[in-house]
């Protein structure tokens, strides 16, 4: 199943927030950090400051019946 988990941080840019989608949170929290380095060209991930699971209609749409919010 997949969720979309929204991540908060700081210190990246102005928005403070990214949602992923992903099978578990670990999958979410390592697609963040390679967002982090690879995307906004870190040597390190930023801390996330609080991670939680969200409902997308975009995702809902995309994944169907393999969406799962929780």
């Amino acid at each position: 199943m997949i969720n979309t988990f929204e991540i908060f941080y700081d210190g990246i840019d102005e928005y403070g927030s990214i949602q992923f989608c992903a099978s578990t949170k670990e999958e979410a929290i390592l697609l963040f950090n390679n967002w982090c380095i690879i995307d906004n060209k870190l040597d390190e991930p930023c801390s996330i400051l609080s991670m939680e699971s969200v409902y997308n209609e975009e995702d809902k749409i995309f994944y169907d019946k393999l969406y799962k919010y929780s």
